[in-house]
Parts: C-alpha cells; sequence; structure tokens
C-alpha cells in the first residue's frame, strides 16, 4: 500500500491526496476478465458525447466526482437516470465523497483529511444498488482495450504542475513538481490521436470546457506512479 496525505498548501485547483491499496484479491475482479460483449471496432463517437456535465467541485471531492461523471456517460447514462437527481447537485456529490471516506482501506490520518479512495465512490453505490459493482484495470493496456470497446473509466493518478494547464493543443503534460493526488473520467480513447480524453472537474473554465488530451505514454506514464484504474460492472 502507499498512501502519501500531504500535499501542496495552494494549488490552482483542489486537490486530494494519492494513495493505492491493491489488495491480493484485487486481481480476482479484473474488469477484462469475462468482460461483457465488445464492440467490434473501436468507438469513433466519444461516449463523453452525450455527456453534458462538466462539475464544479468544491473540496478535495474528486473521487466522488469521477466515479458520477462515469454514470453520467454513456453506457450508463441511460441505466443511471433513475438515480441520478441523487447526485446532480454539488452538495450531493461531496456528501457521496464524506460517505466514500468511511470506507477507504485505510486509517483517516487526521479529522477532516483531504481525498478518498478512487473506488470508494462505487463502494458506496454499490452498497446503494445504484451499480451492481465495479471492476479493476491493471496498467495502460488494459484501460486503453476497456474505453476503447466497453465504456469510460475513472482514474486516480498524481497530478504535477505540469498538468494544471493544457497546452495549445489542449493537451496535460505530467511535467514539474508532484502538487497531489486526482481523480477523473477517463471518456474516450481517440485511436487517431493514440491519446485519452479525459473529462475534469474543475468546471468549464479548466482546459478544453472542462475537457484535455493526454497521451497513451503519458497516462501510461501516470498509471505507473501508483495510479489506479476502475470501471464499473457492466
Amino acid at each position: 500500500m502507499t498512501v502519501e496525505f500531504p500535499q501542496r498548501e495552494a494549488t490552482p485547483y483542489p486537490l486530494g491526496l494519492r494513495g493505492t491499496e491493491h489488495r491480493p484479491g484485487n486481481r480476482n475482479f479484473m474488469a477484462l476478465v469475462n468482460p461483457p460483449p465488445r464492440l467490434p471496432e473501436p468507438r469513433t463517437t466519444p461516449w463523453h458525447r452525450t455527456t453534458a456535465s462538466v462539475f464544479n467541485q468544491q473540496g478535495s471531492s474528486c473521487t466522488a466526482q469521477s466515479a458520477i461523471g462515469v454514470l453520467t456517460t454513456l453506457p450508463f447514462r441511460y441505466q443511471f437516470q433513475p438515480d441520478r437527481a441523487t447526485y446532480d447537485t454539488e452538495a450531493e456529490r461531496h456528501r457521496l465523497y464524506l460517505d466514500a471516506q468511511a470506507v477507504d482501506p485505510w486509517p483517516g490520518g487526521e479529522p477532516g483529511y483531504e481525498g478518498s479512495s478512487t473506488d470508494a465512490p462505487f463502494i458506496v453505490l454499490r452498497d446503494r444498488g445504484v451499480i451492481t459493482g465495479w471492476r479493476w484495470l491493471f496498467g495502460e493496456a488494459q484501460l486503453w482495450e476497456w474505453v476503447s470497446f466497453y465504456g469510460p473509466a475513472g482514474v486516480g493518478t498524481v497530478w504535477t504542475d505540469g498538468m494544471f494547464d493544457t497546452d495549445s493543443q489542449g493537451y496535460i503534460h505530467p511535467t514539474g513538481f508532484e502538487a497531489g493526488g486526482h481523480a477523473y473520467e477517463i471518456a474516450f480513447a481517440s485511436h487517431t490521436r493514440t491519446a485519452y480524453r479525459i473529462i475534469n472537474s474543475w468546471s468549464a473554465q479548466w482546459g478544453q470546457l472542462g475537457r484535455a488530451w493526454i497521451t497513451r505514454t503519458e497516462m501510461a506514464w501516470l498509471l505507473a506512479q501508483d495510479g489506479e484504474a476502475v470501471a464499473v460492472a457492466l
């Protein structure tokens, strides 16, 4: 287990802790073992084009924002519709984040610690009957296959100074010093760009209306730095 609670005191946007808890049993819940029917070709229409919401995160609630972002994106969007009203305000998503902290796999550290594990909101949503479960994606190759052929995913990675702003082409780059940890949605795998489209939770003022690109190579590096990726069980 790797858990690092400290982060920079002043960052342009709220961040959480950086931590992973990959117990050996997690390997029994891999998303690409007995997966649902695979699309015959990589999806060419981005999943996120049917997602209207870019959330305006308040505080270090990114794991809950990421989880609800995944559920408001195809192919989950319409299945989630009856429960969506429960999580469509910032206060409700923040409440989910606080509930997720209660099921984190590590001790909470000091009272009021910032952040939670990437899968903790999915645990809460499963226990509430909103989803049937969640699965793990280990490494970038598995993430690429899942987002190409099955649906979006939530990831939690280190966030560096170079990732706060997009470049002129809309890409973020993990350069500079580590600023903290952050969870966000991977909504689309572009085989033309060899890159992922991410949806962030820092409002439409960030990046390209709340979105950005990141290359496969750079995502692979992020996941190798104790990053984690979670998919909803279809």
